[in-house]
């Protein structure tokens, strides 16, 4: 998780989700896992960011490797795959369109967004994640071209 992921969503509360560890802070050693951008993506059959903001995208467009999620990123052997999720004039912005490009370039898979429901007003707006049934499948597809 990420620091700003940490405050909407208590890191307890994601451990007992995930039934493990969750790593916020790369120097923070848990379960035996000292160097964790290292050690968390060493058998990792894809990289999924879900959801993936603005400035993921950007970070990982650019090789910027400031926290855990980003240094694992970059890390990771694996395929890394995007799922955007951020306010329409957010996704439409010039400067992600860019970002979203140049991480397409680099080999990673970017989902497109879809329709859906904006978190901040509550209105209709597209930039939305797609269905998880959708999301599964496209990671499904990664993983087999992978094989």
């Amino acid at each position: 998780m990420t620091e700003s992921a940490a405050q909407l969503v208590p890191v307890a509360t994601m451990e007992a989700y995930c039934g493990g560890p969750v790593f916020v802070d790369s120097f923070e050693g848990k379960a035996e896992r000292y160097v964790p951008h290292i050690q968390l993506t060493r058998d990792a059959d894809v990289f999924v960011i879900m959801p993936a903001t603005a400035n993921i995208i950007a970070k990982a467009a650019n090789g910027i490797a400031d926290d855990l999620l980003s240094t694992a990123i970059i890390a990771s052997p694996a395929p890394v795959v995007i799922v955007p999720s951020m306010n329409e004039r957010m996704w439409f912005n010039k400067a992600v369109q860019r970002n979203v490009e140049l991480a397409l370039s680099h080999g990673y898979h970017v989902l497109e967004p879809a329709r859906g429901t904006e978190i901040a007003d509550l209105l209709p707006s597209f930039g939305a994640m797609q269905p998880i049934d959708q999301i599964i499948g496209q990671i499904a597809n990664v993983i087999s071209k992978k094989s």
